[in-house]
């Protein structure tokens, strides 16, 4: 789950992952120039993370559950709580 425009989501659709990939870095589907990357950083990770091979160009369940981990940490750091018991 992440943020993306209404326009980001539409080209997106429920294509599989490296599509998404695609289009959330400023391609279209077909990898041909389309916009730019999608302005929210925390779908920029997704493209970033990608990019430095960190779940070997897959969407599973434990690149889920990272991205899961890493949303509840970055919140516990903004709300200066402990999130330990949420995390996976």
């Amino acid at each position: 789950m992440t943020l993306l425009s209404g326009k980001k989501n539409k080209q997106a659709q429920d294509y599989p992952f490296n599509e998404k990939i695609k289009v959330y870095s400023g391609l279209g589907k077909n990898g041909n120039k389309a916009e730019g990357i999608t302005s929210f950083r925390i779908t920029q990770k997704i493209v970033d993370d990608y990019n430095a091979n960190k779940y070997r160009k897959v969407w599973n369940e434990q690149s889920i559950i990272d991205r899961h981990n890493w949303l509840i940490s970055e919140i516990g750091k903004i709300l200066e709580i402990d999130t330990t018991s949420i995390q996976r």
